[in-house]
């Protein structure tokens, strides 16, 4: 079963970027590719988030203490992920995943997308309303320990930015959610939702301020150490909600981005029992302006024959979230046959080389091609070499 990864597939070709748009996606998932929970998720793991077994996929813990009583799964139909937080006495329904990156120069302009739809099932109350408050969290911090799976607490201090959500229960027994702060625009407001809602947020981690094509298409500016919140709306356009925001911190690198839920499963004041699906899905992030982040380029793909066998190397000079490489042998230069299967580094912005040796390549010519597998079930074919 194929591992969580997310990507945009391989580039054989370098391409120019273009300055301050939203080119150089390095994350993206809308858990398309598989039905089973453990595509997507993996257990606790320390810090190997980029090794190969492990690349690509967002570490989780549903357990704090005592044992959790969340439910993972990923619904067939729509292809999102979704957590169940059940009503509980004992026992905690929070959770937290989280997903680490490397750059060799980590990015200062960064957009973030994601879907996110909240529905609580929080006993309805007599009159009023029922707030639970941090039943989701989105937060961006460092590739350090700071930022972990295993914290379901909301992480000041330690994380660029937190967006804290609120899932409300009404008397009337409807349910409903919002992003939890006010606007700081005037004359906006962000209203309740209860379908799903597509965000984007601007980060700008850097001291110059950063222009930008908003998602309305227009010019935008992002004050230093700043970011802007954009929300579509039920009709269908975005509107920005949140100009400037300050980040919590100016003396931090992007590293990772983290999915958690703050609130446990009772509220004190009064004493109620509190539940909610979070339901998640079309996550994204890119880099804007000049930062280089490729998706993969093939350096070179070559071999020689000594001792009746040939020896082949070929060499990436970046990698994102890439599964394997298949190398493909035919003796006619049309049909090919699979013979071997090497696993790729994951993630890399430095050069990489494989090597392999085929040791029953016959006697005569012998052609070999590559082929690249990524994280969406797309496959990528080399061009032909050949070995006389």
């Amino acid at each position: 079963m194929k591992k969580l990864l997310l990507c945009t597939g391989m580039l054989l070709l370098s391409y120019a970027l273009k300055a301050q748009t939203f080119d150089n996606v390095f994350f993206k998932q809308n858990f398309q590719y598989s039905n089973d929970v453990n595509d997507y998720l993996k257990g606790n793991t320390g810090s190997t988030y980029n090794n190969s077994t492990n690349m690509g996929a967002f570490n989780t813990s549903s357990t704090a203490t005592p044992t959790a009583s969340t439910s993972i799964s990923v619904k067939p139909n729509n292809h999102h992920l979704s957590f169940l937080r059940p009503l509980t006495t004992t026992g905690d329904n929070r959770f937290a995943m989280l997903r680490k990156f490397s750059f060799s120069t980590p990015p200062t302009a960064i957009s973030l997308k994601f879907t996110i739809m909240i529905n609580s099932h929080t006993p309805t109350p007599a009159s009023g309303s029922v707030n639970m408050f941090g039943a989701f969290y989105v937060q961006v911090g460092n590739n350090g320990a700071v930022i972990t799976e295993t914290n379901h607490y909301v992480q000041n201090g330690t994380v660029l930015l937190s967006m804290p959500f609120t899932s409300v229960k009404l008397s009337n027994g409807s349910s409903s959610y919002k992003y939890g702060v006010t606007s700081n625009i005037s004359g906006v407001t962000i209203p309740f939702a209860t379908d799903s809602t597509t965000f984007q947020v601007i980060i700008n981690n850097s001291a110059n301020v950063l222009t930008y094509t908003n998602p309305l298409n227009a010019s935008e500016t992002a004050a230093a150490y700043t970011f802007d919140v954009y929300a579509k709306t039920p009709s269908g356009a975005f509107i920005k909600y949140c100009n400037d925001m300050p980040l919590e911190s100016t003396a931090m690198t992007f590293g990772a981005l983290k999915l958690s839920s703050q609130s446990a499963s009772t509220s004190t004041s009064p004493s109620t029992q509190l539940g909610c699906d979070v339901h998640i899905d079309n996550i994204e992030l890119s880099t804007i302006g000049n930062a280089v982040f490729l998706p993969i380029k093939l350096k070179s793909f070559s071999g020689t024959r000594a001792s009746g066998a040939v020896n082949l190397t070929w060499v990436t000079t970046t990698e994102l979230n890439i599964v394997r490489f298949e190398v493909l042998r035919s003796t006619d230069g049309q049909n090919f046959t699979p013979v071997t299967s090497v696993t790729a580094a994951g993630n890399s912005t430095e050069d990489k080389t494989y090597t392999w040796q085929d040791t029953s390549p016959g006697a005569g010519p012998t052609y070999y091609k590559l082929k690249q597998y990524d994280c969406d079930g797309a496959i990528y074919t080399s061009t032909v070499i050949t070995i006389n």
